[in-house]
């Protein structure tokens, strides 16, 4: 395991095939209806990835655990060996050391772009923060984890408490447009 978030666990995983290695952050769900709803929701979210200073997901799934009585939405994402922005200013601290001016230039480029990319597609990220920029390359950024998804996980822990059904209409009252 990488990291326990908010939404669930972040696993280090290799690909079969290529052997490359992935993220794959599960989010629980309440049942298979709103894993569902939240794998829809994956699918808009997927948009974001034809830019190149966005990480995109590679693939999601929706998992059942018999054991936990428990439904996942999975999301895929490419692992970023360098780590996140925060984890590099921190070491640069540690250090002593400094940035570039021309690589910080580049690098607010890169999420200006990364954002503009999003809201073109009518996405809002909602989550920008350091822990969720990562390092493609030392002079290379990607913005990750956009919050459209929490939103929805959030949504359903809402329906958990309130024993409810969740339709459609519900998420769309939060004021994000979605096509």
């Amino acid at each position: 395991m990488i990291s326990e978030g908010p939404l669930g666990p972040s696993l280090l995983v290799k690909e079969k095939t290529t052997g490359e290695k992935c993220v794959v952050k599960q989010v629980e769900c309440t049942d298979y209806t709103q894993a569902m709803l939240a794998y829809n929701q994956a699918l808009q979210l997927q948009r974001l990835g034809s830019h190149e200073s966005v990480c995109s997901y590679r693939h999601f799934f929706v998992q059942w655990e018999r054991e936990a009585h428990a439904v996942y939405l999975c999301t895929v994402t490419p692992y970023q060996e360098l780590g996140s922005l925060s984890s590099f200013i921190e070491a640069q601290r540690e250090k002593k050391g400094s940035i570039d001016e021309e690589v910080l230039k580049n690098w607010t480029a890169q999420l200006v772009e990364g954002l503009c990319h999003s809201h073109s597609l009518d996405l809002l990220h909602r989550n920008i923060k350091l822990s969720n920029i990562f390092l493609s390359s030392p002079t290379s950024l990607l913005l990750g984890e956009p919050r459209q998804r929490e939103r929805v996980c959030l949504l359903f822990n809402l329906c958990r408490r309130f024993h409810r059904p969740c339709g459609h209409g519900e998420h769309e009252r939060s004021g994000v447009k979605e096509r």
